[in-house]
């Protein structure tokens, strides 16, 4: 029988994304635009799955719904709107720098002098926040159809059940996950652009390190030097 392929991750993810409390939260409000289904009936058989089996046919529904694809546009969605928001957020930065010399020489001087410096700061303010607005809501809503767009993937009635049984199982804590890696400032957006390939649930021995590239929401490993003897052209 065909292994079904699958990122860890996000079947990990669909445990939380579909849980009965996020349902009964309901989602953000840029996210209204969904309708979230509701868990089909327990099929018979469903409470002798073990996390294993549950992991397995998540899976499965997840590669029929081509996860790595809608999870690489997604994120593209997702990270090309964020550097929207970064830029506005340094410009923002810069300009309150090229402020902060006049705003403290005003507090230490009050007056009429102070009471204009403040209304400049003001007016800048209020110049910078209407040139940013349209870009900033633009982007805003982008990162939230990208997310939409993931969150859609596990959008099914079966997803939702496994995830139930899951849950109760606490099957998150027991799902294979990969090693732990040096800590990183990255926000996960640095290789937006490569290309993401699932990773297998099954077949890989324990201890043994997983085959094929990372999950696409991972931050890219740090690559090792080549020892400087391996390099024809290095002084010995």
């Amino acid at each position: 029988m065909r292994t079904f392929i699958v990122t860890t991750s996000y079947v990990i993810a669909a445990f939380s994304f579909c849980s009965a409390a996020a349902i009964a939260q309901g989602l953000p409000p840029g996210l209204a635009r969904l309708k979230m289904v509701q868990p089909e009936p327990e099929r018979a058989g469903d409470r002798a799955l073990s996390c294993k089996q549950i992991l397995d046919e998540m899976g499965a529904i997840m590669q029929k719904r081509d996860v790595t694809k809608v999870a690489a546009a997604s994120k593209s969605k997702i990270c090309s709107n964020k550097k929207v928001l970064d830029r506005q957020g340094d410009e923002k930065m810069r300009l309150q720098q090229t402020q902060t010399p006049a705003l403290v020489a005003a507090s230490l001087a009050p007056g009429p002098g102070a009471n204009a410096v403040v209304a400049k700061v003001n007016a800048e303010n209020m110049a910078l926040e209407r040139k940013q607005q349209p870009a900033r809501q633009q982007a805003t809503a982008g990162m939230m159809d990208g997310v939409a767009d993931i969150v859609t993937v596990f959008n099914d009635p079966r997803v939702m059940r496994l995830s139930l049984l899951a849950q109760e199982r606490q099957c998150a804590e027991s799902a294979p996950r990969p090693p732990p890696s040096e800590p990183s400032s990255s926000d996960g957006c640095d290789d937006a652009g490569a290309t993401p390939t699932a990773l297998s649930t099954t077949g890989t021995p324990d201890g043994a390190p997983p085959t094929g590239p990372a999950d696409p929401f991972a931050p890219a490993p740090k690559s090792k030097a080549a020892p400087a003897g391996s390099d024809p052209f290095s002084k010995r």
